[in-house]
C-alpha cells in the first residue's frame, strides 16, 4: 500500500544530493531558489523552510490528491493548482503534478495487483484443464500471432512512451473479450 507523504522541513543546503542534481539539471534551479523537491522512491516531499505553512498544506495536498485531473476547474483543489502556478511558477507547479502522477500511477498499479490476485487462479485452472487434456484448446497461436502483430503495426507512428501495455496485446485481449462474447465465432469472422 503506497504510504502517505512524509513531509521534510529543510534548508536548501540540506536537500540530498541526487534531489539537487535533478533541481540543477531538470528544473535548471539554484540551490538557493529551491521550494519543493520530491522524492518518490521514500514518498517525501522536501520544502524550503522559508516556505509558509499554508502553502506547505497546498503542496501536500497537491502530490497526494485521491484522482486524477487535479486541474480541471471542479476539482476540489483546482484554486491550489492554479494558486501554485502563480505563486511559485511553473517548476514548483510541475514538481508537484509530477510527484501526483507518480503517486496516481502507483495507486493504480496495486489496484491491479489486487484484481490480478483475484483473476490468475482462474485463468491457471483454465490452462491447466487444457493442458490436461479436459477440454481442447480454443486458441490458435497463429490467430493470435497476426491479431498481436497488427496491433503492433496500428502504434509504429504512435509515442506509446507513456502506455504499459501495447496496442499488440490490447488487440489480443479484444479478441479474447469478443469471441468471449460471442461477437465472433470461432469459424467465422466478425
Amino acid at each position: 500500500m503506497l504510504k502517505d507523504i512524509e513531509v521534510k522541513i529543510i534548508a536548501p543546503a540540506q536537500l540530498p544530493p541526487v534531489l539537487y542534481w535533478l533541481l540543477n539539471h531538470k528544473y535548471h534551479t539554484e540551490q538557493w531558489d529551491f521550494v519543493v523537491m520530491f522524492d518518490a522512491k521514500w514518498q517525501i516531499l522536501y520544502v524550503n523552510r522559508t516556505v509558509p505553512e499554508n502553502d506547505v498544506k497546498k503542496f501536500v495536498d497537491i502530490a497526494s490528491w485521491q484522482t486524477w485531473y487535479i486541474g480541471d476547474m471542479d476539482c476540489p483543489i483546482a484554486d491550489d493548482v492554479e494558486y501554485v502556478y502563480e505563486a511559485y511558477g511553473w517548476n514548483v507547479w510541475h514538481i508537484l503534478t509530477e510527484a501526483h502522477k507518480d503517486r496516481m500511477k502507483k495507486r493504480e498499479a496495486e489496484k491491479a495487483q489486487e484484481k490480478a490476485k483475484k483473476i490468475l487462479p482462474v485463468i491457471k485452472a483454465e490452462m491447466n484443464a487444457i493442458v490436461d487434456d479436459e477440454i481442447p484448446d480454443p486458441m490458435d497461436d497463429y490467430l493470435v500471432s497476426c491479431i498481436n502483430d497488427a496491433g503492433r503495426e496500428a502504434d509504429r507512428d504512435r509515442d506509446m512512451h507513456e502506455c504499459l501495455v501495447n496496442t499488440g496485446t490490447k488487440y489480443v485481449f479484444y479478441l479474447g473479450y469478443l469471441m468471449g462474447s460471442g461477437k465472433i465465432k470461432e469459424d467465422t469472422e466478425a
